[in-house]
Order: C-alpha cells, then structure tokens, then sequence
C-alpha cells in the first residue's frame, strides 16, 4: 500500500479516539476476520472499499429520490398567504386545497393540500382550531358577487342565493387555483377549478357563477380573467339574456355601485374637502380609474391581451388541435386494443345443435374461376358441408360444371343466371339451398378444418343471425409483393377491429363477403331478397358490389346479433391483387364503406342503439382522413414558418414519429410476420394516399362499378 495513501485510512490503533467511538465494534471485527492474511492496513482498505459503494449510491439516488418524493410526493404546504414566496405570484402557480369555508359570495379559504394521500393516508383538519391560522383566503378572480352586510353597510339584493350557490359548488370539495396576484386585503386572487361528478369535466368557479346570474364581470382596475375574458364575457351575456339570478331584478346595482353609494350616503355630515377625498379614494378602490356606470349596457376597456396557449418559442398555435387529435387517436386505439385483448371466440361444444354434413350448404358466386377456386374447393369440402353451390353466368357453365366434376361430382352443384351479377347469383344460390345455414364464400377463399365447426358453435344462440370470420393473405408467389403485405397490414388491423366491437357491445362494421355464414331463413324472406337485388343509392344508381354490407345492416334493423370468430380455427386465406389494381379493389372497398355507414348512421339509424360502439367507429373512420392529413399539412406551415428548427429536422422527426407509431399499431402483425418490417414506409405512404382516395371516393360515390372486372362493366350496361 503506497504511503501517499495512508492519510486517508483509518488508523487500526484500538485505544485511539476513533476506534474507541462507534466504529470499534466493526473495526474489531474486521482486524478479527483479516489479521492472520492480511497486512497491518489491510483492514483499512478493506473498510473502505466495502462503505464507498452505499455511500455514493446513497448520494446519487437517494438524495435525487428524497427531493423527489418531498416536491412530488409530499410537497411544500403554504400555511397562510404570508408563507407564499413572491415567485409564486409572478409564475402563476396552480395549487390544491380542500375548501374549508365560504366567506361571502365571492371568495373562500381552502386548506392547501399539494402532493399525494390526502383523504386517506393524510388528514385534512375539519376543527376551527385546528383551522386556525392554517387556510389560504381565495378571492375568484374575474367576477363581483352581490355584497352582503359589514360595517354598517346593508347587504344587496340576491347575496343570500349567490353565497348559497358558491357553498353548494365548493364547499368541502378540492378546488384547483390559478394563483394571479395578491389583493389590498392580503387575499389570494386566483382562476378556480372544480371537477364535479358524474364525469368530472373540469368547472371554472367564476364562469359557473356568471352562467347561474350569481355574479356579475368584474371590471375595476387590475381586473384579471387569467386568459378566460371571451368565456366570462359570454357566460355573463346568456345570464343577462335569460335573466337569471341577479339580471331579473329590475333595478340591480352592481357591488361596486353599491359600495360607492353607500360611501356617499356616510359622507353627507362630513366636512367638504374630506368628503371629496373619501369619494376619490372609494373610486379608486372600488372602480379603478372607470368612471360610474350609466344607463344601458356595460362596456369597458381592458389593456389585457388574451393570447393563445403556444406549446413552443414560436407563434405556432397549431401544436394544441395536433395535439388534441394525437390524444384522441391513441386513445381509440388503446380502447380498441383492451377489446382485443379481452375478447374470447366462441368455441364448439360436444353435442351441437347444427353439423355441416347436415345443416350447411356453402353458396360460391363466380364468373372466372380458376387454379384457385380448385385449393379454396378443396379446403371448403375437407370441413365437410352437405352441398356446394356454385352460380356463375350462363356463357361459363360448361367449363364451370367440367371444372366442378374433377373435384367432387357428388358435392358440388353449378347453377347460372343469365348475366353476371353478384347479388343475382347469391339470391339464386339462396333459392336452391335447403339447409338450415348457408354460408356465401368467394371463390379464392381458403379454410381450416375447423372453420365450419366454429362458425357453426355461434348458431347456439338462436338470436344470432350471422357470423364472420378473421382474415389474412394468401401468397400468388413464393414471396409477398408490396401489395400483399399492405393487405396483410390492412387485415391485421381490421381483425383487431372487428374482435374488440363485437367484445365490446357485440356488433361489427361488416361482416366480410370473403365468408359469412347466415340463418337461411332470414335470406329466403322474400321482402329481403327483392331489397338485396334493388339496392339503389340516391333511387338512381343500382348497386352490385357491398353486398357484405347490405347483409349486416339486415341483420342489425331486423334484430339479429351478429358474431365474429376472431382465431386461428377460423382464419381464412384468400388472395389480393398482386399489382396497381389493388388500388382499384381498395377505392371499391371505400365507396362500398362510405355508402353503407351513412345509411346505418343517418337513414336506417338502428345501429345507435343497438351498437353505439360500432356506430363511434362508423364516425371514427369518416373523420379519419381528415386527422391524418392534418399532420403533414401543419408540417408544411411549419416550413413556411419563420420555425426555430430547420426544415429537414422538422420533416425528419415528423416520418420518424410517423414510422415509430405505425409499427406499434402494427405490432401484431410484425410479431408474426418481422419479414414485413421493410413495408413500413410503403404502408405510411399508403396511409397517405388512402385518406386521399377516401375523400376521393366520396365525392364519387355514383361510380357503383366493380372497377377490376370487365364482366361488371358489362352486367352494368344491361340495367
């Protein structure tokens, strides 16, 4: 051990001072256990290196944690006005406090309560001696309450009712205040906040007196509204126009008047020079440097500018409405995600009520079925329906029907109908089926095993009329292309969607065409078939596609619930445009969306009471392309703005935190597929692009065409 280091060891002499203190007991014990190995000094070394350790530790975190829990957790508790450094006034600092009194119809003394556990690991006093000298006097800022008697002066017309008012709305609650300066009388003058049941939306005390006409605009000299001015204003206009409270007296003075005419009336039996200084004095007091009020409306003039809130050093208010739509966004999300995560398939029981070999018969219209429709075919006969019907056009029955023998001669039925039409060819399906459930499939549509079994477990329920299923991408190629892995993002999503509405208050948007399986008793009214075939929006252009979407809305206005099956048992495959023309199915898709919601929302309206959730969403997704687009406009006012961030910091943090979001939306996803990572962007772009092609398809949602099928182009020019 280097000598330049012995100064700062302990000395190993028992008898000296230090030894003999209260660290012999652990000095003894260490030259005990190390004298026999170690050196004379080696104990000391060893006493240090085993206290420096909890020291410093003690130094870095628990003082920080210390400082913490007294600011955060404790806090700082002002006993009286005197106790409130300056700061707090010039800062406009927001304290808690539990209201304890109310003094006069504009002010009352809360006990301040910062930090946390109060009302049940802290008590709040509720004794006047305890009280004693222990409240903050609170003066609400903004408003002049009727006066009530003091000093020899009598009390003003409707004191009783206001100061009645002010007791019912804050005594022995917990109040917030906006601290904004300090009066003649020593009293805090501060905006107060309440939050009152049922849902605890915050109150402005002074602005909830001014709507009840239990006060009336304070407007003396140093008036403050800490920002409130255009609020307090128009609550007090609607009092005076409904004539509430103090505004129904005929000849209402108001406090300042009161105190000014009372002063004048004192003053009579007073010398003159005297008296016009007391006058001079009440003014300056009561009305600042305004003169007395005349006949008619109050005005006033303020030199208070009320500005907007800016979150930055910038003039850029835009940050709180962004702000606003991130806040709501997410928070749908979260909902949504709680949905999913609670919600539960309904699985098969022992002995059931309906078997596919007895009850199902599964209805496919097609007009170009190809290598495809022989694997969906296949899958669809392995879960063992009784039948399969498939309707195509009449110039394709022949190859249709050779295509059906080389699967299964027995099972599958071909029918036609003279012309290509989807919802022709469902309705003649329809008629042909003689079981108790039918289920309508696409062509390309790939099962499970198990898919009839679970879908079939929900028909237990004789209130349910309909059942969907989950959904995902089934590869053309070795590897996804772009647009399959949109699709795949697309159908991720939406399996969230539809399993956490239907958990929440069991409805859904729609029941998907690519499989649904239905009571064929509800398909063979006859009411239902002519509707399903005349669909008609605006009563002049015919409707062929949304035919998923006329089906749900039958069930929802007839009282049939719905169900959808969100699992593995029941996740069907099904193929996507591989090219540009999935655009084309997505601008489809939208119209479809669009046409449909604004019927369940505003014609039909069904959908409000039976599913509000679902009909939220409905509202959701129409003002979607608007919030999303919000975004990268504010981005460009930002780089048109004098900002004080260059632009390509700006762009660069907005993609980043665009990127960042998206991939935890899509989370679910990713942790099956990590593959699909590389499509992020491409699917932000999409996103884009998409709220485009809403707004888009919304004003052309006269365009009623399939738009990927010429044999639609076609149906169209025959009606």
């Amino acid at each position: 051990m280097s000598k330049s280091h012995d100064a700062i060891y302990l000395s190993h002499d028992k008898d000296s001072a230090m030894t003999k203190g209260w660290l012999y007991p652990f000095l003894s014990q260490v030259q005990c256990e190390k004298k026999h190995s170690w050196g004379d000094d080696d104990w000391a070394d060893s006493l240090v290196q085993s206290i420096w350790r909890p020291v410093m530790l003690g130094l870095c975190v628990g003082a920080p944690a210390a400082f913490i829990i007294y600011r955060y957790v404790i806090g700082k508790r002002y006993p009286t006005v005197g106790h409130i450094p300056p700061d707090v006034f010039t800062k406009r600092t927001v304290i808690r406090g539990k209201v304890t009194s109310v003094g006069d119809s504009d002010n009352f003394r809360i006990y301040h309560t910062p930090g946390i556990g109060w009302g049940w690991l802290r008590r709040v006093p509720t004794g006047r001696k305890e009280l004693k000298d222990q409240t903050l006097p609170i003066r609400i800022a903004g408003v002049d309450a009727p006066e009530g008697a003091h000093f020899g002066m009598p009390s003003q017309p409707y004191y009783a009712e206001s100061k009645a008012h002010l007791t019912s709305m804050v005594l022995n609650r917990y109040v917030k205040v906006e601290i904004l300066s300090r009066d003649q009388y020593s009293r805090i003058v501060g905006m107060a906040y309440i939050r009152k049941p049922p849902f605890y939306w915050r109150k402005n005390v002074s602005e909830e007196m001014l709507k009840a006409g239990c006060a009336s605009m304070y407007v003396a000299k140093g008036a403050q509204y800490a920002g409130q001015l255009k609020k307090l204003e128009k609550a007090e206009a609607r009092a005076r126009l409904l004539k509430k409270g103090i505004w129904s007296l005929k000849d209402y003075v108001s406090p300042g008047d009161h105190k000014a005419n009372f002063c004048l009336t004192t003053t009579e039996n007073i010398d003159s020079s005297r008296k016009v200084a007391i006058i001079q004095r009440v003014w300056i007091c009561v009305k600042g440097d305004l003169k007395p009020h005349s006949e008619g409306p109050r005005t006033f003039i303020t030199t208070n500018k009320v500005n907007m809130l800016y979150l930055t050093a910038d003039f850029f208010p835009i940050f709180v409405p962004l702000g606003v739509i991130g806040f709501y966004r997410y928070l749908i999300f979260l909902v949504k995600l709680c949905g999913w995560f609670a919600y539960q398939p309904i699985r098969p029981i022992a002995n059931p009520l309906y078997r596919a070999n007895q009850d199902v018969t599964i209805v496919v219209p097609t007009i170009d079925a190809g290598e495809e429709f022989c694997e969906a075919a296949r899958s669809w006969l392995a879960c063992d329906p009784k039948e399969i019907i498939v309707v195509t056009e009449e110039c394709m029955m022949e190859p249709m029907v050779t295509l059906a023998r080389s699967i299964d001669a027995e099972r599958i039925r071909v029918l036609s109908v003279p012309r290509a039409s989807k919802r022709l060819q469902m309705v003649e399906g329809v008629i042909h089926t003689k079981t108790d459930i039918l289920v309508f499939a696409d062509d390309d549509a790939i099962w499970p095993s198990t898919m009839l079994d679970y879908m079939l477990a929900c028909f237990e329920d004789e209130s349910v009329g309909g059942v969907g299923t989950s959904q995902t991408v089934k590869s053309l190629g070795r590897h996804q292309s772009i647009w399959e892995i949109l699709a795949g993002f697309r159908l991720s999503v939406r399996n969230i969607e539809v399993a956490a509405s239907t958990h929440i208050d069991g409805g859904v948007c729609c029941i998907s065409g690519r499989t649904g399986a239905y009571r064929t008793v509800i398909l063979k009214d006859p009411s239902f078939q002519d509707s399903f075939i005349n669909d008609y929006w605006c009563g002049k252009y015919q409707l062929n596609s949304g035919d998923d979407k006329f089906l749900t809305r039958w069930m929802v206005s007839h009282g049939w619930t719905t169900y959808m099956q969100v699992c593995k048992e029941v996740l069907l495959l099904s193929t996507f445009k591989d090219n540009w023309r999935f655009l084309k199915q997505v601008l489809r898709w939208t119209r479809n969306t669009w046409r449909s919601d604004f019927r369940s929302l505003f014609v039909e309206r069904h959908i409000w009471h039976r599913h509000p959730f679902v009909a939220y969403t409905m509202i959701d997704k129409c003002l979607n392309p608007f919030s999303l687009l919000s975004g990268p406009i504010s981005v460009l006012v930002l780089c048109n703005l004098d900002y004080h961030l260059p632009n390509w910091n700006i762009v660069t943090s907005y993609v980043v935190w665009l990127l960042l979001t998206r991939c935890v939306k899509l989370l679910p996803h990713l942790a099956k597929r990590p593959q699909d990572i590389w499509a992020l962007p491409g699917f932000l772009v999409f996103n884009f692009y998409f709220s485009i092609m809403k707004l888009y398809a919304l004003v052309t949602l006269h365009e009623t065409g399939w738009g990927t099928r010429k044999e639609a182009v076609v149906e169209e020019k025959h009606y």
